[in-house]
């Protein structure tokens, strides 16, 4: 029952109760009192663990006797006791490690939900408890494709604000990859990101890591951007004049309209080249989104005649731009000035879909007496919501599932997760169901599902070229061989050529010479460069992931920790990290280490004289 670190702290504060109290006890009970104080001295000093055990327990009943502290003692001691621990737990939890726990799947597939961590808060620098700045930062000490943990405070999120033991104000914590250093001109192509560093070197290798070849980037998040729209003026209807065009969380461009109600635009800095559009930064134009369509909801006049004709369609989405800005209502039915987008339909045979089932990757849904809603949104909330996802099919047990790379996963207790079986109703191959799981199997909302209302969404689906096959999910499920694929881009030039204003969506390749090397002057002409001070912050799970894209650059002094080791759930994320990026010894992490032992020896030394010392205080034990 009694340690001997626990035996030495009851004797201390006992001690120090005695003193204040001894004059109000008879001479009996004091020299008892003297005699057992001063025996588990004396054994304590020794080491004298089970003699120790005795006494502590017969001066525990002394004390429980006759030394009762006051209610407002008694408060008083715990306060101040809750208070200091408190403050010991925020100084280590900010300063040293920390434990976290993922709450969202922003970070797939490299950290799940209730995968718990611990952070090490000393790979680049010392923090400064509750602030976001450092007592020393060592920007080298930051690499490309590293994970890293930041604050939220001073950037531009939602809900940020949350309490420390739910006493203390501050904010939210957020971990994601780090793509672009302060100074780094970055290019998206393929789901890769192509770079200079600011001194013009090539950096795609190390954005481009073997080990880490299973993610894939995308540039934006909806494909017309983040758009903040003019407080709407009187007597003007429901017609917004302008609209803010923003891409990172910079605005890039103004959207107005003329007296006589014309689409104008300025740009936010000088365009790069002639013929500039929105598109054609960052490498925009290389990436769509998509939904799949059902033949009736498709407008035959967007079907080329050159393709066959199909039940089903993959619509593309894609190079919004600011020449052809018309009016129109948005998702939020708002009738403001919008940028134009391009759609492009593709035929999907049987042989696509499957394709697509083989691929397939939901976010994390939980079904739940026919509603399907995805991981974070309560049964209420779903049950009240007009667009929850029901499902007709009753025989889906009630439970929590993922879709990964084509397989069904169980989600158990704790973030668990198992193969499920192949004859389970959501593991079966069905050209309806795999159509429905790819439009609104991340958002689980059935606006994102085609209906024949176009209220102008598109699911968290994305699509891409890379080497002449069509990416979707992440893989390549249309190959350049393909005939229908074949077709689909030949069709796309020639409608080039019937209207140089189309921008077709066709494979334009990476950033590269004939001879392998960087366009380096390419990218800088179109990159998006990182601000000093300021780093590119990506999520793994682009579909599902508020990021750099949403929330703009992370400032340095945000920056605070690196998740260093996983200790929940079981499977190939326990451990420590697996590629290798941050070394295990840095400067800060040796200074924030030698100082902690440090302290502890001297808190050990100044414990242990204190124990010495307990019979030398002036009114110790009168006789």
């Amino acid at each position: 029952m009694y340690r001997l670190k626990k035996a030495e702290t009851f004797l201390k504060t006992t001690w120090k109760t005695f003193e204040r109290n001894q004059h109000k006890l008879p001479d009996d009970v004091k020299k008892q009192f003297q005699s057992t104080l001063r025996e588990l001295q004396q054994a304590l000093i020794k080491k004298d663990r089970e003699h120790s055990k005795i006494l502590t327990r017969e001066l525990e009943i002394l004390a429980k006797m006759h030394l009762k502290k006051s209610p407002i003692r008694s408060f008083i001691e715990f306060s101040i006791a809750l208070a200091f621990a408190l403050c010991v737990a925020i100084v280590i939890r900010q300063s040293a490690f920390e434990l976290y726990e993922i709450p969202s799947g922003s970070m797939r597939p490299t950290y799940k939900e209730i995968d718990r961590l611990v952070v090490s808060k000393t790979q680049f620098g010392l923090n400064i408890p509750l602030t976001t700045s450092h007592l020393m930062f060592d920007p080298a000490a930051v690499k490309r494709m590293g994970v890293f943990t930041f604050t939220g405070e001073n950037m531009d999120m939602p809900n940020v604000k949350t309490k420390y033991f739910y006493l203390f104000p501050g904010y939210k914590q957020y971990i994601k990859r780090v793509m672009g250093l302060p100074g780094d001109t970055l290019y998206f192509y393929g789901g890769k990101i192509y770079g200079i560093d600011k001194n013009g070197n090539d950096i795609s290798s190390e954005l481009q890591r073997a080990e880490l070849s299973y993610l894939e980037h995308i540039p934006f998040i909806q494909i017309e951007g983040k758009v903040v729209t003019n407080t709407l003026p009187p007597k003007t209807g429901d017609l917004y004049s302008s609209a803010i065009i923003k891409q990172m969380n910079m605005p890039l461009a103004k959207l107005y309209l003329s007296p006589n109600k014309e689409v104008h635009y300025d740009l936010t800095n000088p365009a790069p080249s002639p013929n500039f559009d929105l598109h054609n930064l960052w490498g925009m134009g290389n990436f769509g989104t998509v939904r799949i369509l059902p033949k009736h909801l498709v407008q035959k006049s967007y079907l080329s005649a050159d393709l066959p004709l199909s039940d089903y369609y993959l619509e593309i989405t894609h190079h919004a731009s600011l020449a052809k800005a018309k009016v129109a209502r948005d998702s939020y039915y708002r009738l403001r000035p919008m940028m134009h987008t391009e759609k492009s339909y593709l035929p999907l045979t049987e042989n696509h879909i499957r394709a697509l089932w083989d691929n397939l990757y939901t976010g994390r849904i939980i079904a739940e007496n026919g509603i399907i809603r995805r991981y974070g949104v309560t049964s209420a909330d779903a049950k009240k919501n007009p667009y929850a996802l029901k499902i007709k099919d009753t025989d889906i047990p009630n439970g929590a599932y993922e879709f990964y790379q084509g397989k069904l996963y169980e989600v158990k207790a704790e973030g668990l997760t198992r193969l499920a079986n192949k004859d389970h109703p959501l593991a079966t191959f069905d050209i309806a169901k795999t159509i429905l799981l790819f439009n609104v199997g991340i958002e689980c909302d059935t606006r994102f599902n085609p209906s024949s209302k176009d209220i102008g969404i598109s699911p968290s689906r994305y699509t891409y070229f890379r080497n002449n096959d069509l990416y979707l999910m992440g893989a390549p499920v249309i190959k350049k061989e393909d005939p229908i694929l074949e077709k689909f881009i030949s069709s796309e030039l020639e409608k080039q050529t019937l209207s140089s204003r189309y921008n077709p969506f066709v494979d334009t390749g990476p950033p590269l010479n004939r001879d392998g090397s960087l366009k380096s002057e390419f990218i800088k002409t179109f990159g998006i460069k990182v601000p000093e001070k300021h780093y590119l912050a990506l999520g793994d799970n682009h579909a599902m992931s508020g990021d750099t894209r949403d929330f703009g650059f992370v400032p340095e002094d945000n920056i605070r920790g690196v998740p260093a080791f996983t200790f929940w759930a079981p499977g190939d994320r326990y451990g420590f990290p697996n590629h290798g990026i941050y070394p295990t010894i840095t400067l800060p992490r040796s200074i924030a280490w030698t100082l902690l032992l440090i302290s502890f020896a001297f808190y050990k030394y100044r414990s242990r004289r204190s124990l010495h010392k307990l019979s030398e205080t002036p009114a110790s034990l009168e006789q």
